[in-house]
């Protein structure tokens, strides 16, 4: 192994406390990752601290981040944008449990969460034919069905998370439009407004909203984490 190949499994292994981690039977834990190969293939793959490889199951595109059930087995993969698929998996084994898609006029950002009690799953979406963000709701009892939308009050939704009270979305509003038919374009540089929303979960009404300074409003936030 050379010094690059050492350095960045080094950097690999460093990161395995931010992955999505699931306890098996057995009581080893095992992470879950997004990855692509040297022939370009994706896939979201299971593999734990020894490097040991559960499982990998092949994408229909570019990953991009995983969630866990709270309260089953099951992780779901989410689409880099512009991709609009999701893929339900069983986190034991890999086995794919449901394949869905976004609305045909929607695209996703690559990250969705679950309720705490594992009901409900929040996805960021693209209205790309309005510039607009959107927060799909699916029912995960009902294979994933999307039963509502809810607005992200801001362009671009990148990641969301759900507060300690169980009920409060928080929202990494990137503030950049874009649209599939533009490719990675960046349409409203100029006026793009980078926010971080306070959504409730249930009735979608918008509780806070905070904005960057103006000299930072190109500053796109993408990512962000919630303390216990």
């Amino acid at each position: 192994m050379n010094r690059r190949r050492f350095m960045v499994s080094a950097a690999g292994l460093s990161l395995c406390a931010a992955l999505p981690m699931v306890a098996k039977n057995n009581g080893n834990v095992h992470y879950i990752s997004a990855r692509s190969d040297m022939n370009g293939r994706h896939f979201i793959s299971s593999f734990d601290d020894r490097g040991e490889l559960w499982f990998s199951v092949l994408l229909p595109g570019r990953g991009h981040a995983v969630a866990v059930s709270p309260v089953g087995k099951e992780v779901v993969a989410v689409a880099r944008r512009p991709g609009r698929y999701l893929i339900v998996m069983d986190a034991e084994t890999g086995e794919v449990l449901h394949r869905l898609e976004s609305r045909t006029d929607r695209h996703l950002y690559g990250h969705g969460i679950f309720s705490p009690d594992g009901r409900w799953f929040y996805t960021p979406e693209n209205d790309f034919a309005n510039g607009k963000g959107v927060i799909g709701v699916r029912d995960a009892q009902q294979g994933y069905r999307q039963i509502r939308e809810l607005s992200s009050y801001d362009a671009g939704p990148h990641e969301l998370a759900m507060l300690s009270d169980g009920l409060t979305l928080v929202v990494a509003n990137g503030g950049i439009q874009t649209h599939p038919d533009t490719g990675r374009a960046k349409l409203n540089l100029e006026s793009m407004k980078p926010s971080l929303a306070y959504i409730d979960g249930h009735s979608g009404e918008l509780l806070e909203q905070q904005f960057l300074s103006d000299k930072l409003h190109k500053n796109s936030i993408r990512h962000l984490t919630v303390a216990p």
